[in-house]
């Protein structure tokens, strides 16, 4: 009950409640600066140049990253499966789980924007700090965030609707994993090509080419260098981390390739057999009524009727399903709020749920059932009353 409440009054209080809109437009933030930081940090190893739109994109990370810790701490939590909102359970879970490792990089992003402007006195602290490889290894810490980006994703999916829906995200996840490695191992590769003069990078000649032009060779390079036929041409190189390098590369390409491959098909596969049973149904009416020439009209009522018979199927089933997973308190309050958008349109309901707020659950839960009709369906016979 709580939680039914919690979630209907997030606008008006804090805590937020997890799948509010605010909570959800602040987690694709997330994923947007992690998405950003795994792409830029890993340039570090390019001499990239300044630019004014990725410092002011760089300080907005670091401002999004610092409100994230009082946004953690103002939102509720799910412990042992429960919705908990009190500020002080919220905010011992917290400091359990991510706050220790939040504010660790938070002081250091602060740190990387004082270094990088400057503030100190630039003589003694570049002798005595090292300014530049410490803003680097303060900058590649910044990757251990990415660990959070699992959760984020773990709850855009639990927000999926339907199997099509939670398909889609993860085709859409395996295609952004993919470029972000394809992204990381060009880094990587001009990293160790560019290391001594024996490397990739001045054997073929990206010396003194524009940024552009040296990251698109080092793609080329990395992609080249991933598919079996290639691994004569690893056996060339001058270099033991190249040649080492190589062959971690080309193992992980292995994998997950496998694992990207199996998981299309088998989704593929499984879409495949609920279409299929589908229109077989459907097809079987279409050839009666073409053979026999019945109207138009009456086939599409009938392959109306087959396609809501398979909803109603499908219901049952995830009714069963639900049944079986969930508590009684939870399917009370999943089933008032599932129903209230037609029940509430009648005042009896409204004023039901107003007064007797525990009532109008139990009708919902108890009382009240679902079924699919078409139009021109007759609910009520005349004169049966």
């Amino acid at each position: 009950v709580q939680e039914h409440k919690l979630s209907m009054t997030w606008n008006k209080r804090f805590p937020l409640h997890p799948s509010s809109r605010p909570r959800i437009f602040w987690d694709f933030c997330a994923m947007f600066f992690l998405c950003y930081d795994l792409v830029i940090i890993p340039m570090q190893v390019f001499e990239m140049p300044q630019s004014a739109f990725l410092e002011a994109l760089s300080m907005t990370c670091t401002i999004y990253w610092t409100l994230d810790i009082g946004a953690s701490m103002n939102t509720a939590v799910f412990i042992n499966g429960k919705l908990v909102s009190d500020s002080r359970r919220i905010c011992r879970q917290y400091a359990i789980t991510w706050m220790t490792l939040d504010v660790m990089l938070v002081l250091g992003d602060w740190t990387t924007v004082i270094l990088g402007t400057g503030a100190a006195d630039p003589m003694s602290l570049a002798r005595t700090l090292r300014t530049g490889r410490v803003v680097r290894m303060l900058r590649l810490a910044r990757l251990l965030r990415f660990m959070k980006m699992k959760r984020l994703v773990d709850d855009v999916k639990r927000r999926a609707s339907t199997e099509l829906v939670l398909f889609v995200i993860n085709v859409i996840q395996l295609f952004l994993s993919t470029a972000l490695l394809t992204h990381v191992l060009a880094c990587v590769w001009y990293l160790l090509g560019s290391s001594e003069t024996d490397g990739c990078v001045h054997t073929e000649g990206l010396v003194g080419n524009d940024l552009g032009t040296i990251y698109l060779m080092s793609m080329q390079w990395s992609l080249s260098r991933l598919h079996p036929i290639s691994l004569r041409d690893n056996m060339k190189l001058k270099l033991p981390q190249e040649r080492m390098f190589s062959l971690v590369a080309s193992f992980g390409s292995f994998l997950f390739s496998s694992i990207f491959i199996s998981y299309i098909t088998n989704t593929m596969a499984k879409l495949a057999r609920l279409w299929k049973e589908r229109s077989s149904k459907l097809s079987a009416i279409g050839e009666y009524a073409a053979n026999h020439r019945v109207k138009t009209t009456l086939t599409v009522r009938l392959k109306k009727y087959v396609e809501r018979e398979e909803e109603r199927r499908r219901f049952k089933q995830n009714l069963e399903v639900l049944n079986e997973s969930l508590s009684s308190d939870l399917l009370r309050i999943l089933f008032s709020a599932a129903r209230s958008h037609t029940l509430l349109h009648h005042v009896l309901f409204a004023e039901m749920r107003a007064r007797y707020s525990h009532i109008y659950d139990d009708l919902c839960y108890e009382a009240i059932t679902e079924t699919y009709l078409l139009a021109g369906d007759i609910v009520f016979e005349p004169n049966a009353v």
